[in-house]
C-alpha cells in the first residue's frame, strides 16, 4: 500500500488516496457550439475548438472525487509545445 499518507503538492502531508489513477493525460479538443453540423476540417480550419484536459484515467481520477472518493492522478507530461 501507500502506507499512512504521502506529500502534497504544497508539501504538507496529506492522507494517501483510495484510488490511483496512472496513465496518460491529454487534450481533449471540444467543438464550439457554433461549429454545431461543420465538418471535422472545418473545426480545425477555423480554430473552432477548445482544449480540455483529458485522458481516461484523469477523468476517472476527476469523477471519483465528484462521486466522493478521494483519488489522485499519476502521469507523465510530454516536451512538446503544449507539454
Amino acid at each position: 500500500g501507500f502506507g499512512r499518507g504521502l506529500w502534497s503538492n504544497t508539501g504538507r502531508f496529506a492522507e494517501a488516496p483510495e484510488v490511483v489513477c496512472v496513465g496518460d493525460a491529454l487534450f481533449d479538443c471540444i467543438a464550439e457550439d457554433r461549429a454545431r453540423g461543420w465538418s471535422v476540417d472545418r473545426v480545425v480550419e477555423e480554430e473552432a475548438w477548445t482544449p480540455r484536459g483529458g485522458g481516461a484515467p484523469a477523468n476517472v481520477a476527476a469523477a471519483l472525487c465528484k462521486l466522493g472518493t478521494s483519488s489522485a492522478f499519476a502521469g507523465c507530461l510530454g516536451d512538446d509545445a503544449d507539454g
